[in-house]
């Protein structure tokens, strides 16, 4: 028996850098990635697309990457038929950004170009390949710098605790040991709502599923087969 994924991307939306994630993909599993709409920043509007393309006649489980967790809560939370589970990577329910980095020129500061190093020390991890970096870049400079800066402000207000504490479906969060970007008061924050969620800490940079592929799928493997065999 097969598992499918549906595998939703972290801030640019564009599910291109689950690349290394995917080459890495056990037989047993098929995924489908979701890519948002270029335009679309507010989680409402996101979410709106992100139902209509969630499967109707398969099981599935959803992998949210960073950016996304919000929007998988919410669905998590509603227990649609299908869903069997919900796998949490780096990611939070609630803004995890400090108040004053909200008031940060955000669409002036997105403009501006990714120099490879801050990308390695924020997302990708000094050990990464050239490739990584490059394809990040790329990817970054596929969306409109507003189109980032408003998703920023998305995640600077949303706060999906209540949802969470109404989810009764399985949830796995992956955590990043050296993540700059979501630190652990992210999960704590998550444990402390829904105290049988899963809590996996793997070494790696905040791009997690890029640079960790295999001890990811791992993880994800064994939470899936212990709910599968529990069901």
């Amino acid at each position: 028996m097969s598992d499918h994924l549906v595998l939703l991307p972290g801030l640019d939306g564009t599910g291109r850098l689950f690349g290394p994630f995917l080459e890495a993909k056990p037989e047993r599993f098929t995924a489908q990635v979701v890519s948002y709409p270029l335009d679309e920043t507010a989680y409402e509007d996101l979410e709106s697309y992100l139902r209509s393309r969630l499967p109707q006649s398969q099981d599935y489980w959803l992998v949210a990457e960073s950016f996304s967790g919000p929007l998988a809560v919410r669905i998590g939370a509603e227990g649609p038929p299908g869903l069997l589970g919900v796998v949490l990577v780096c990611s939070f329910v609630r803004s995890p950004r400090p108040f004053w980095l909200r008031t940060l020129p955000w669409a002036v500061l997105c403009r501006l170009p990714s120099p490879a190093l801050a990308l390695r020390w924020t997302s990708v991890g000094f050990g990464a390949s050239h490739e990584l970096v490059r394809e990040l870049r790329a990817v970054r400079e596929q969306v409109a710098p507003a189109v980032i800066a408003g998703r920023l402000a998305s995640v600077s207000t949303v706060d999906e605790s209540e949802s969470l504490a109404c989810c009764e479906t399985p949830t796995l969060y992956l955590r990043a040991r050296h993540d700059k970007l979501v630190f652990r008061g992210s999960a704590e924050h998550i444990r402390r709502i829904k105290p049988n969620t899963e809590i996996a800490v793997l070494d790696g940079p905040h791009m997690l599923l890029q640079t960790a592929p295999v001890s990811a799928w791992g993880v994800v493997s064994e939470f899936i087969d212990q709910h599968r065999a529990a069901a």
